[in-house]
């Protein structure tokens, strides 16, 4: 005998079989289509589309085809005449679209776009399908025409001159915007250079061309005497010649070394100056162991200061009485005062105005001795001006 256990499950397997069947059942029914399509008949989206499209219910109709998909056919296209997007190679059937062929119209009317030297552009175009800008090395000569659509852009008149012949379907040559061709270019170069090296080289000959317009044009409407030439008139005798030149030599005092004002004592040996309206005095000592300066005219400290600080510059002697310098053949102080002399200078040009020296307020032609013993000074003065 079956045990209470198994009886109780032997009674519900079939309840559970039966709730599995009506799962399956209802699940099916989800895949099912809703309301079936017998064959002839319309559904009410195809009908409304015929509707829109004016086509009887018993007509044949065409499914339109996606725009570049030839695979591909949707029944939710609108048609061409409705969803215009302009002119584009995607329709096989001319008939359709008739926009591809204005445009193939309008790219035969112009060449190929040369976009310099050696090197074209082709938009597209020449057949259908069309195809991206492309550009093309025309320095190939068997390469004639494009690739994808066969527009000719190059031909060859001969191997030796290369010209390029008028596109096929047009009388126009290359475009206006086409860049000059090298050989131009150099030639342009070249003249360029030539010019340039004449102007540097022969400048008087480059004046020369310049003025010659201007000299032809003054000679052929310049004013004409017909009367004799007589001879030059005389040079006008109002202009007075008055510049004039004097030189002389004097002597200075005997000094030994220091620094002294000499201003009165050049303005006594040099009266001519009182002739000069205008002009220049140049004073230049004969010897290479003084100087002469311009300077402080008032306080004798400042020239007693100048002597002490050129002998700070230039000493006799070392620190230790030892010698600083090789010569001194001509005593101790014979050297420093040529160095001295040169940093000083041995002459000065004053400027003369009305008869008298033109020097500042505070101004005075000093006399520099560097030599510790008294010497006579020659000094050379000279005069440049224009009298009175």
């Amino acid at each position: 005998m079956l045990s209470r256990v198994a009886l109780r499950k032997a009674l519900q397997l079939p309840q559970r079989t039966c709730a599995a069947q009506r799962t399956l059942t209802a699940s099916a029914r989800l895949y099912d289509a809703k309301t079936p399509i017998r064959k002839g008949e319309t559904t009410p989206e195809l009908k409304g589309e015929q509707d829109s499209l004016g086509l009887a219910e018993n007509e044949e109709r065409g499914l339109s085809q996606a725009p570049n998909r030839e695979e591909i056919w949707s029944r939710s296209q609108k048609p061409r005449a409705v969803a215009m997007s302009g002119p584009r190679f995607e329709q096989t059937d001319f008939s359709l679209q008739p926009q591809p062929m204005a445009a193939i119209e309008l790219i035969h009317r112009q060449p190929v776009r040369w976009t310099h030297e050696r090197i074209v552009a082709c938009e597209g175009g020449g057949g259908p399908a069309g195809h991206p800008r492309i550009y093309i090395n025309t320095d190939k000569p068997e390469i004639a025409t494009c690739g994808y659509c066969g527009l000719p852009f190059w031909a060859f008149v001969d191997p030796e001159a290369k010209l390029s012949k008028p596109h096929q379907n047009s009388n126009k040559i290359k475009p206006k915007n086409a860049m000059p061709s090298s050989t131009t270019t150099h030639n342009i170069y070249s003249f360029l250079l030539l010019s340039l090296l004449l102007i540097a080289f022969f400048p008087g000959l480059f004046h020369y061309l310049t003025t010659l317009p201007l000299s032809i044009l003054s000679f052929l409407f310049a004013p004409r005497n017909t009367a004799p030439s007589a001879t030059p008139p005389p040079p006008p005798t109002n202009i007075k010649n008055n510049m004039s030149w004097f030189q002389k030599q004097f002597t200075l005092p005997a000094r030994s070394r220091g620094s002294y004002l000499v201003t009165d004592h050049v303005v006594g040996q040099l009266p001519e100056l009182k002739e000069y309206r205008v002009g220049l005095l140049n004073l230049f000592v004969q010897h290479t162991s003084c100087a002469l300066s311009l300077n402080e005219n008032w306080d004798d400290d400042v020239r007693a200061d100048m002597s002490d600080a050129l002998d700070r510059i230039a000493p006799a002697e070392g620190p230790k009485g030892e010698e600083l310098y090789r010569h001194s053949a001509e005593g101790p102080d014979d050297m420093p005062a040529h160095i001295k002399s040169a940093l000083i200078g041995a002459s000065v040009t004053i400027p003369i105005k009305d008869g008298k020296l033109a020097t500042g307020t505070w101004q005075g032609i000093w006399y520099l001795e560097f030599r510790a013993m008294k010497h006579t000074r020659k000094v050379v003065a000279t005069i440049q001006g224009e009298k009175a």
